[in-house]
């Protein structure tokens, strides 16, 4: 079991200062079973978003206790940003439509089943409203299961008001959430019985990408093994060729997470800088990783333009991630 004590020695993450006093000392100081403070596991992303819409919010803590044992159980950062985002946006909607101004006025068989109900903020989706509780009872699932495998009994019974409530309810019981699902799954067979007579094309072409992210891959270990093996400083450029029915060359940077931000000084602000330079926090050894930088394709032996990866285009659209959440109606349209 671990004892949950605030130790003289503080978490390394360049945002702790701006945390210290604003959240719960306990929540700030969470550790793992090695000693390691959860919130030096969560992405700068994250945590910017917290210090930047959360953490003036009621609910700051029983978010911010969520989301570090989310972390710990190495959860996606990509999911848990959407858990962060869906619940902060909605309690602000929930909260704001039922004048509540604390946690203890927020009753969840009340406030929460009446949004769910679509009683309230009629002009919300069933999906946003199905989403909300698709990521809340999990939230709460997981972080009471680690609190009572992890802590001691004091240390469970201060964290215990930051709880979110456990709903009695379910999805079963909004015939809206069944209906827009039983219209997804129905979709979905329509799109799927019109690409039958394709899956020979399909499958070859996914063949082709497949062998062609593999290559890369283990270009990028061979690279990475280089570096760490004799040492090289970062970047470190590097190419391979493609097979000859392809007859590309693909040219490459490798980096680290420290070094691509030392090299933009000019992108970041002075405490991801420093963080960067003392190698502390999202940048510490035990929290670094590398990545490649595509430079350029170019056909070998030939004046032609390269093609290179397939994916290139959807990068230079943007269509990965949340794209949808910061574009208009027009570019949307385009992406699609």
């Amino acid at each position: 079991m671990i004892t949950l004590t605030v130790l003289t020695d503080k978490p390394q993450s360049p945002f702790y200062e701006q945390l210290l006093g604003k959240v719960d000392d306990y929540i700030l100081h969470l550790r793992d079973k090695k000693g390691s403070f959860l919130v030096d596991k969560q992405t700068e992303k994250n945590i910017k978003y917290f210090i930047n819409r959360v953490m003036d919010q009621p609910w700051k803590n029983h978010l911010l206790l969520g989301v570090l044992i989310y972390g710990e159980n190495k959860a996606d950062p990509v999911y848990i940003e959407s858990i962060i985002t869906t619940i902060n946006k909605r309690f602000k909607d929930i909260f704001e439509v039922f004048s509540l101004e604390n946690m203890d006025s927020f009753d969840v068989e009340n406030h929460m089943y009446q949004y769910l109900k679509a009683d309230v903020l009629k002009e919300h989706t069933d999906i946003m409203r199905s989403r909300l509780l698709t990521l809340y009872k999990p939230l709460i699932t997981s972080t009471k299961r680690w609190i009572l495998s992890n802590l001691d009994s004091n240390s469970q019974t201060h964290l215990e008001k930051y709880l979110f409530n456990t709903p009695s309810f379910d999805s079963r019981e909004f015939s809206s959430f069944q209906l827009s699902n039983q219209k997804s799954k129905d979709t979905r067979k329509q799109e799927t019985d019109a690409l039958v007579n394709l899956l020979p094309q399909i499958r070859a072409e996914g063949n082709f990408r497949w062998n062609q992210v593999n290559r890369l891959r283990n270009a990028f270990l061979n690279a990475r093994e280089k570096v760490t093996t004799s040492k090289i400083e970062l970047p470190f450029e590097f190419q391979y060729d493609e097979p000859d029915r392809i007859s590309e060359r693909l040219y490459f940077r490798l980096w680290d997470k420290a070094s691509f931000i030392l090299h933009h000084k000019d992108k970041f602000g002075l405490t991801t800088l420093n963080s960067a330079e003392k190698r502390t926090g999202s940048y510490s050894k035990e929290n670094n990783h590398y990545f490649i930088e595509f430079v350029k394709a170019e056909v070998i032996n030939k004046n032609e333009e390269a093609d290179g990866f397939w994916f290139t285009e959807i990068l230079n659209e943007g269509v990965f991630g949340f794209w949808h959440q910061s574009i208009d109606d027009i570019q949307r349209k385009k992406k699609k």
